[in-house]
């Protein structure tokens, strides 16, 4: 069950500047019908492996960018309102909601269930491909 404050990863299309065929957001809203608003998060380089981060967006140039914290006050959350973006979590989240590791890293079996979603085109890493799974 999704709540408030969890992190989901969720289907969407790659844009020009978050190449990754799958988001990853905290939750910050549920609506009534199952709509969820999220606060995105990315690693810096677009890297399934690397380190996820909050979203934000510079206010006067309305760039996103992705840091432990805003670069300044005046800057806004980027959250899937902003994007313009809707989500439910019955058609829009993939797998179960998670934690990310120590090091602000997707868990490996987040990545294998987005692997395994046959509505994303997305490959394990190298070093995950030849694992095991119990």
């Amino acid at each position: 069950m999704v709540k408030c404050g969890d992190m989901v990863a969720l289907r969407v299309e790659p844009d020009e500047l978050d190449s990754l065929p799958f988001a990853v957001g905290k939750v910050t809203r549920i609506g009534d019908n199952g709509s969820i608003c999220v606060q995105w998060y990315n690693s810096r380089n677009g890297n399934a492996r690397g380190a996820f981060r909050p979203g934000f967006v510079q206010h006067t140039t309305n760039e996103r960018y992705y840091n432990d914290k805003k670069l300044h006050r005046r800057h806004l959350v980027y959250d899937s309102d902003l994007s313009g973006t809707d989500f439910v979590i019955s058609d829009d989240v993939i797998g179960e909601p998670f934690e990310l590791t120590k090091a602000l890293r997707l868990p490996s079996w987040v990545l294998r269930s987005i692997a395994e979603d046959p509505l994303i085109n997305f490959s394990l890493p190298p070093e995950l491909a030849n694992c095991v799974w119990g």
